[in-house]
């Protein structure tokens, strides 16, 4: 329940108006499947959706840095995110691991400017300093 509430008041950051549809973009670290990955994607469509009305547009990245984490690889991907999402004004970004925290983090000027970075991992909660404009849950 807390790790709702956390999610719900790191989220209003960057969904502050309540009228308009939200654009939402998780990023996961592993590939499309896995247990954890539909469990914890299935809360968080449901949790946004019935926080803001069913205002959402919900999108999900697996970018499976646990079997390519290379650094060829993550520029790739950097590159096939911007084009792909190009269009797209993101209300807010959640990355479900340190790896994705990591890669949101690095290239988030270049994917996100300017959007709140909301991320889940006991690793990333450990650090210091988390990137700006983030919150853990």
């Amino acid at each position: 329940m807390r790790d709702r509430r956390a999610l719900q008041l790191g989220a209003a950051e960057g969904l502050q108006e309540p009228n308009r549809q939200k654009t939402v973009l998780a990023l996961y670290t592993t590939r499309r499947g896995t247990p954890s990955a539909v469990l914890l994607d299935s809360a968080l469509e449901r949790t946004l959706g019935t926080g803001l009305g069913g205002r959402l547009d919900f999108h999900v990245e697996y970018i499976d840095l646990a079997r390519f984490p290379e650094p060829e690889y993550q520029l790739a991907l950097r590159d096939f995110l911007r084009a792909k999402y190009a269009r797209y004004k993101f209300d807010l970004i959640i990355a479900t691991s340190s790896e994705g925290l990591d890669f949101a983090a690095r290239y988030r000027d270049d994917l996100f400017p300017g959007v709140p970075l909301v991320f889940s991992s006991g690793g990333a909660l450990a650090r210091a300093p988390t990137p700006r404009a983030s919150f853990g849950i």
